[in-house]
């Protein structure tokens, strides 16, 4: 029996990885952590990246750890999208003021299990970016750097065409803002794969520039969220807790 070091999970099935979290039982350092898939969604999980001394490796400034921009774009967000939509002559009717709460309530549920899928790609991402930053520093070899990068292709490649279960209500922009960030991150691993096999730096290129489409695709994801959840009653405040606790 293994002890994970990272979660405390018992092992009793003798392998490599924490049958829990995925973590390597024997690794002492720190690793990039793998991406757990969402319970409405089933596709293969990333293995960690197993992290060995190396040579140092220089394939350029690639490493762009995303932020959600989506705190500092709420109130202006919110605030142009409110005024758009706002009646002055209108006055709400006990019914209408049920109705709204009751799709307020439903919008911020199905909220959370789109945000969800978005935080995986955004991990899955972020962990590709240390990985690559691992493999360049020389404590990473090619070969691992190159399983790391084809798992998360596949996982990104999932979640592009999984369906959003229990999401009625959601725009479909929305989502299918996230499936586009996950497709430019399956873009990523595939154009660094590319480049460890050719060495070209043309490729290394063309995954520069996937990864900035990446970054861009923030934006969009946060200006999508900040609408439905507007559009749905929510204020400025309470969306800025909803992107503070996250």
């Amino acid at each position: 029996m293994k002890v994970c070091q990272k979660c405390g999970t018992k092992n009793v099935i003798a392998n490599n990885f924490c049958e829990s979290c995925a973590f390597p039982l024997n690794a002492t350092a720190t690793t990039p952590t793998p991406s757990q898939i969402p319970q409405y969604f089933e596709g293969p999980v990333q293995q960690e990246l197993i992290i060995k001394p190396g040579k140092k490796r220089r394939i350029g400034c690639l490493v762009f750890i995303i932020l959600i921009p989506l705190v500092a774009m709420i109130v202006g967000l919110v605030a142009n999208n409110n005024s758009k939509n706002q009646d002055p002559n209108a006055s709400p009717t006990p019914t209408t003021s049920a109705s709204a709460a009751e799709t307020k309530a439903n919008i911020g549920e199905q909220d959370k299990i789109v945000w969800e899928f978005f935080n995986k790609v955004k991990d899955a991402h972020n962990n590709l970016m240390e990985a690559m930053e691992s493999y360049a520093e020389g404590n990473a070899t090619k070969l691992d750097f190159y399983n790391y990068c084809k798992d998360v292709e596949a996982f990104q490649a999932s979640i592009n065409v999984a369906t959003f279960k229990d999401t009625p209500d959601i725009a479909p922009e929305y989502i299918r803002s996230i499936k586009d960030m996950a497709l430019k991150s399956q873009l990523t691993a595939k154009k660094l794969m590319q480049y460890l096999d050719s060495g070209k730096t043309s490729d290394l290129s063309e995954a520069q520039v996937e990864i900035k489409l990446v970054n861009a695709s923030i934006n969009i994801i946060a200006q999508n969220r900040v609408k439905v959840l507007s559009d749905a009653g929510y204020t400025v405040d309470e969306i800025k807790v909803l992107a503070e606790a996250e």
